[in-house]
C-alpha cells in the first residue's frame, strides 16, 4: 500500500514565490516521504496519536494539528545542515544534487530550501498539521 505523509505549515504572511506576485497562499506542504524524512507513515499514526478523520467509505486519513515542539522533533529546525544531519534521505538528495551537471536539479530539495527561506525571512508559523493518507 502507498501512504502519503505530509506536514502543512500555515504561515502568518503569504508565502513568497519567485516569479509570482500577489499570492495569498499561506499553507506550505512538506511531503515527508519525498524529502526522505520519513519512511514509515503508519508509525507516525501511533507516535503522534493521530485520529482517523476520513469518511467511513473513503480511503483512510489520519490527521491533527501538532505543536511546534512535535514539528521540530519530526522535521527539524529551519537549517539545511541540521536537517541533513537529522534526515539521511535529505542528505543523500543534497549530495546527489552537488555532482557536476546536477547543480540545478532541485526537485524536492527546492521545497525544503523554500521552507527554510520562509522561516529565515521571519514568516511565523501559526500552526502545523500532520496528515497520513492511505492511498490504497
Amino acid at each position: 500500500m502507498s501512504v502519503s505523509r505530509d506536514v502543512i505549515v500555515t504561515f502568518a504572511e503569504p508565502i513568497l514565490y519567485e516569479g509570482r506576485s500577489n499570492t495569498k497562499d499561506r499553507d506550505f506542504y512538506v511531503d515527508l516521504g519525498l524529502l526522505g524524512m520519513c519512511r514509515d507513515g503508519y508509525r507516525l499514526i501511533d507516535r503522534f496519536n493521530l485520529p482517523l478523520v476520513s469518511d467511513p467509505h473513503a480511503l483512510a486519513d489520519w490527521s491533527r494539528e501538532i505543536t511546534e515542539v512535535e514539528y521540530l522533533d519530526l522535521v527539524g529546525p529551519p537549517d539545511i545542515d541540521l536537517l541533513q544531519a537529522k534526515h539521511p534521505g535529505l542528505r543523500w538528495m543534497m549530495e546527489w544534487r552537488s555532482k557536476p551537471g546536477r547543480e540545478t536539479d532541485y526537485g524536492q530539495v527546492e521545497r525544503i530550501l523554500h521552507l527554510i527561506s520562509e522561516f529565515k525571512r521571519g514568516n511565523r508559523a501559526l500552526r502545523y498539521r500532520l496528515t497520513i493518507s492511505d492511498m490504497g
